[in-house]
């Protein structure tokens, strides 16, 4: 029995690219057929990327070349959106002209020539939603405006056009994320020379595109209308006041300068924290796909609301939803009136038309009772959060951590000694080889965050290092005080660890006591090396010739190997016999009621006063040496 091999049906393309803006890399098949709900399937090899376009939505065709193989591009909606596939050969022209022709005998085939002259000037033209640039009446690309973010106008005649990012696109794919036109502000309508009251008004294309842009693209002040609206809403990233309009699928901000489209699919995550130590509430958006401003991104929205500020009863905040379609929204706490605090109202609001988790403060506290703690990243200072899952910095930059992204923690500049510093760092190393360092964190920090950290089981490398260390410097402040200073000093230590209860813990006046102590300790010791000396100088003159007798034997004995290694001669033993008398004449004034010296000594002093003269600068010269070896 023999088979025959069924060919390949011919409403199949195979190899066919996904064109547009959101154009792929990755090659699929292409079904053509006269259904009502899938007149074109596309689907991607090996993915779950597809694109369905159907019947009823179709206005015309266009086939061209371009730089991918032949291109056949369908015009949606009254030629208001377009959906292309490329890659075609220029034999399979025939095939798909028979396949239109049979399944949609009412609509058009064009063939479309661009413009390949290689310019970088031409004529907007606005169809629907697309604008199509012209040069020559020739094509040199298309702009769907469903797929502007933002345009903003810049001081140099330019209009700024940024696109929303494409979440499905590989890493690897080339996506176009801004473009610039530069457009006169002002131009004379062609044809007209006339100057003075009967010329005719100039045309302003400038102002002109830009309307038709933001409006068409759905991002201007009075497109529809929009379900929430705050106005002068203070944002600190991007800092400035904005005007927020909240539609059903996205949220319009609108400045003095900059105007922001974000989609409500593109918010992760949003957060309301408290500002430590201060009467305002962070609340941030966290996005998927961040917002710019130029070459400047900003994935997180960051507001900051003076907890004061309300919203009255006597002007309540409309939401322009009726019951229910109020019922049908996941969060039940929106309704048609709300009133409260700003910062309140605003965040149940996002919660509910985002449908995204609010998350607030954790159960950490600092040692002031606040959320958070206040310290340093690089050269900005700002606030560092330990939420239950995560940590945040906040404001400048924004840095969000999960905890099971965290590798481990490490302390720094911890060492907790008379002089130390009143601050440490705190270390944070990612899985992902990135490391933040927070500075400049208050000392009375140190122990909540090792209580904090270890209880939620996250690794700190150096946390037997700096048990060590703490045990180190109670021991050594222990002896220092203690062990030198006698009673008196143990007195002082009570009297400071009281006053330094009474301060819940100021880490700044305790590193200050421990040195006052410190200082204490050697005022005391000093004092008393004195009062032992003054007893010596008390005692008996007997005792106190026998002693010097003594020690000035000891310092003979002492200086003979000195002045063998300095090659002393004569001289300077002269020198030395001159000394000797002068310095115990200083002993003898410092002692009271000393009896005078013993006439031998008085002799020998004599006698070494007189011996003979000297070159006076060999004299001076071996006194000088001999002074510096006693001393």
């Amino acid at each position: 029995m023999s088979t025959t091999a069924t060919p390949a049906a011919p409403d199949r393309f195979k190899g066919i690219f996904l064109g547009g803006r959101n154009a792929t890399a990755i090659a699929g098949e292409l079904v053509v057929s006269g259904e009502d709900e899938k007149s074109f399937y596309w689907k991607a090899n090996g993915s779950t990327n597809n694109v369905i376009v159907n019947k009823g939505t179709i206005d015309h065709f266009e086939w061209l070349l371009t730089g991918r193989g032949y291109a056949l591009r369908i015009w949606k909606n009254g030629s208001e959106q377009i959906t292309e596939f490329l890659n075609f050969k220029e034999a399979d022209f025939s095939k798909l002209k028979e396949l239109l022709d049979r399944f949609f005998p009412d609509l058009q085939v064009n063939k479309t020539e661009l413009c390949s002259r290689g310019v970088n000037w031409g004529e907007p033209k606005f169809h629907g939603n697309v604008l199509s640039f012209e040069n020559d009446n020739k094509e040199e690309f298309l702009i769907n405006l469903s797929d502007v973010k933002t345009c903003t106008k810049s001081a140099k005649n330019e209009l700024i056009v940024e696109f929303h990012n494409d979440d499905t696109v590989q890493k690897t794919d080339d996506m176009l994320v801004e473009m610039r036109f530069v457009i006169p502000k002002e131009i004379k309508p062609e044809g007209e020379e006339e100057e003075g009251e009967d010329a005719p008004p100039s045309i302003n294309p400038f102002d002109q595109i830009y309307n038709k842009i933001i409006s068409r693209a759905e991002i201007s002040t009075d497109t529809g209308d929009a379900i929430a609206s705050f106005e002068g809403l203070p944002f600190i990233t991007p800092r400035g006041k904005y005007n927020v309009d909240m539609h059903k699928k996205y949220i319009r901000l609108h400045g003095k300068t900059y105007a922001f489209k974000v989609l409500y699919k593109s918010i992760s995550t949003l957060f309301l924290l408290p500002k430590p130590g201060e009467t305002h509430m962070f609340f941030v958006v966290s996005l998927d796909t961040p917002i710019r401003q130029g070459q400047k991104a900003y994935p997180y929205l960051v507001f900051q609301f003076d907890k004061s500020v309300m919203i009255s009863k006597e002007k309540p905040l409309q939401i322009k939803m009726d019951k229910e379609g109020l019922d049908k929204l996941q969060d039940k706490t929106l309704k048609e009136t709300m009133h409260g605090k700003q910062f309140e109202v605003v965040a149940k609001v996002f919660r509910a038309l985002a449908e995204r988790r609010l998350i607030g403060p954790g159960k950490f506290k600092s040692f002031t009772g606040d959320n958070g703690i206040k310290c340093s990243m690089k050269a900005n200072e700002g606030f560092l959060f330990f939420l239950e899952k995560s940590l945040f910095f906040l404001h400048k930059p924004a840095i969000y951590m999960r905890h099971e992204e965290i590798k481990s923690f490490k302390f720094a500049r911890t060492d907790n000694r008379a002089g130390g510093s009143r601050y440490f760092d705190l270390v944070v190393l990612l899985k992902n080889g990135k490391t933040f360092i927070f500075s400049n964190i208050n000392r009375s920090e140190y122990e909540n965050l090792i209580e904090f950290i270890s209880g939620k089981n996250l690794h700190i490398e150096n946390l037997k290092e700096m048990k060590e260390a703490e045990a180190a410097a109670h021991t050594y402040a222990e002896n220092t005080v203690g062990g030198a200073a006698g009673g008196a000093a143990d007195d002082d230590d009570e009297e400071d660890d009281e006053d330094f209860q009474a301060d819940e813990h100021n880490s700044d006046e305790d590193d200050r006591e421990f040195e006052e102590i410190v200082d204490n300790v050697a005022e005391k010791i000093d004092h008393g090396e004195a009062a032992e000396n003054d007893d010596e100088a008390s005692g008996s003159s007997a005792k106190k010739r026998k002693r010097d007798d003594e020690d000035a034997g000891d310092e003979e004995k002492s200086d003979k190997p000195k002045k063998k290694k300095k090659k002393a001669s004569k001289e300077e033993a002269a020198g030395e016999e001159e000394e000797k008398p002068k310095k115990k004449k200083k002993k003898a004034a410092a002692a009271e009621g000393e009896e005078e010296k013993p006439k031998k000594k008085k002799k020998k002093a004599a006698t070494a006063e007189g011996e003979e003269e000297k070159p006076k600068k060999k004299k001076k010269k071996a006194t000088e040496e001999v002074v510096s070896v006693e001393e």
